[in-house]
């Protein structure tokens, strides 16, 4: 898998995916935008606008709402109380995990993120972490999470090396060659689109999830995969 910051390419998406050989695959998207575009919608039909030998390019790995995988994960027992009650995935917002030190230690990782979609409003930043982290635990982001860590692991394994070179990837600015033979990586380009509380906390996963994704990769032999092949 390749990180790369947008901000910081000197190229477009599409020449990074011509540079590495490399699909492209949407991992978190909302279904609307706030400027009213569907954007999942963009997402599903995008290789009707790529060319036929590009087409396989973009792999779409989100989900729609109203899907079967939000009526499967809705219908799981989280817990049972001594009373009885059960408590299932539409009451997840319900239970209180402020008090937890893992939703401290959320909390301090993330503020700046929250204080800025806050605007400094102290409230409003623990209104925002408490509902990161109730999406966090919850039995969709489970399923998310699973689903797409299956999807790139099996993207990587089947794909052929990128056949890049050291001096395109310095001329695409995205920093100097570290490591390992650059034209035998598999890469991947995983895409985030920025949307409401659950989109945001999937793109708080993928950096995490990628990661543990590729360490898996190289625990089972496969020597060409890592995260940090530029610095």
């Amino acid at each position: 898998m390749l990180s790369v910051d947008p901000r910081a390419a000197q190229v477009s998406l599409a020449e990074l995916s011509d540079l590495f050989n490399a699909p492209v695959a949407v991992v978190s998207s909302p279904e609307w935008q706030v400027n009213g575009k569907n954007a999942m919608k963009v997402t599903e039909q995008l290789y009707e606008k790529l060319k036929p030998e590009k087409m396989s390019r973009v792999i779409p790995m989100v989900d729609f709402m109203g899907s079967t995988s939000g009526d499967w994960t809705s219908s799981k027992i989280r817990h049972i109380e001594p009373s009885g009650k059960k408590t299932m995935h539409r009451e997840d917002f319900d239970v209180d995990l402020t008090n937890s030190t893992e939703f401290q230690q959320y909390l301090e990782e993330h503020r700046n993120e929250f204080a800025q979609r806050a605007q400094g409003d102290e409230r409003k930043i623990k209104e925002l972490a408490k509902k990161g982290f109730a999406i966090r635990n919850s039995q969709w982001n489970s399923y998310w999470r699973g689903k797409v860590a299956g999807g790139l692991t099996m993207a990587l394994t089947m794909m052929q090396p990128s056949g890049a070179t050291k001096t395109g990837c310095h001329e695409c600015g995205i920093g100097k060659f570290i490591g390992m033979d650059v034209a035998k990586m598999h890469v991947a380009i995983a895409v985030c689109i920025d949307g409401g509380p659950v989109t945001q906390e999937e793109q708080r996963t993928v950096t995490t999830m990628v990661d543990e994704v590729v360490f898996d990769l190289r625990r089972r032999g496969a020597d060409w995969a890592t995260t940090r092949p530029f610095s």
